[in-house]
């Protein structure tokens, strides 16, 4: 119970608790009552998909994310690979609420055409809280040819999983 014209708690326990908050002003009052759920901090991005916008001679590429963690994604880093023969970088700074989505339009413009057969992103949020636990929903690919590819096997050297990354060439 506080009487602070701007009352602060923190809780030191997960779970949830019921907040009451009573105003007062003369003889009138009025009472509001929340619910806190209280939760551990987990740091989830997912790439849902990875759309190409094909112009004349160049890509744009769209990404949408949902956030899938408990906290709010403010700033990220984005690793574009074109096939293997440059990666570049962009920072993502803005708001995804937890459970929510985004579209979001890369700002490396344009990219060009030539030689191209494929283009691969990857999310790597930042946060100063907690790191990302499950990274899996991190990357899409986009098969630009028509044939199958395979990635370059990774990590190098392999100490217990090795992985085999392929695109397949979109069908219809």
């Amino acid at each position: 119970q506080s009487s602070d014209f701007e009352p602060v708690f923190t809780f030191t326990e997960l779970g949830n608790y019921e907040v009451q908050l009573i105003s007062t002003n003369n003889n009138c009052s009025d009472t509001s009552i929340q619910l806190i759920r209280v939760v551990s901090p987990v740091l989830d991005i997912s790439l849902d998909e990875l759309k190409i916008i094909e112009n004349n001679q160049s890509y744009g590429i769209q990404l949408s994310m949902t956030n899938k963690g408990t906290v709010i994604i403010s700033q990220m880093d984005i690793r574009v690979d074109l096939a293997g023969k440059a990666v570049v970088s962009e920072s993502f700074t803005g708001t995804i609420p937890v459970g929510q989505s985004l579209d979001y339009l890369l700002s490396i413009n344009p990219v060009l055409k030539e030689d191209l057969n494929y283009i691969c992103v990857e999310l790597f949020p930042v946060s100063d809280k907690t790191t990302e636990i499950n990274v899996d929903n991190n990357r899409d690919c986009a098969n630009l040819d028509e044939l199958f590819i395979q990635l370059n096997p990774y990590p190098n050297p392999v100490f217990t999983i090795l992985n085999l990354d392929y695109i397949v060439p979109v069908v219809g």
